[in-house]
């Protein structure tokens, strides 16, 4: 079993020669793409059968069935190409994860450009054109009356 992908499960049933994929949280197009990323370079790598990727009996889940050999280990392999679909995937989740902690700072540490010069602004006891608690309150009359 591996669980190092940010968006799925990768399992390796060997009994059953298969290759499964399961979606880690919510199913979504992003979850679908990274599965059939997956076993489709396993396919062009010839470590899955071209014709046996397919949906799973799980919801989300794809799975492919490994290709047997005399020449190599097929689990070595199979392992050995899965880290390399990793490594290719990587410095996609980095640059997610860099552009969201830009946002967050963005958001949370403003500099002089996004912020004001207002400083702390104390608190009233009301505040703005409306008032709440009048004879002729906006909200005491016509369709707003509750």
């Amino acid at each position: 079993m591996i669980f190092d992908h940010k968006e799925i499960d990768i399992v390796i049933l060997l009994e059953k020669k298969k290759v499964v994929t399961f979606a880690k949280d919510l199913m979504s197009d992003a979850v679908y793409g990274a599965e059939a990323r997956l076993l489709e370079h396993l396919r062009k790598k010839g470590v899955v059968a071209y014709d046996s990727i397919q949906g799973g009996n799980i919801y989300g889940s794809l799975e492919a069935a490994m290709l047997s050999s005399d020449k190599f280990d097929p689990l070595k392999l199979t392992l050995l190409n899965i880290s390399e679909w990793m490594a290719g995937e990587r410095p996609h989740f980095e640059a997610m994860k860099q552009y969201d902690d830009m946002m967050d700072d963005y958001l949370t540490e403003p500099d002089g450009e996004d912020s004001t010069e207002l400083g702390e602004v104390p608190h009233e006891k009301e505040k703005g054109s409306i008032r709440q608690h009048n004879l002729f309150a906006p909200y005491l009359y016509g369709k707003y009356t509750y």
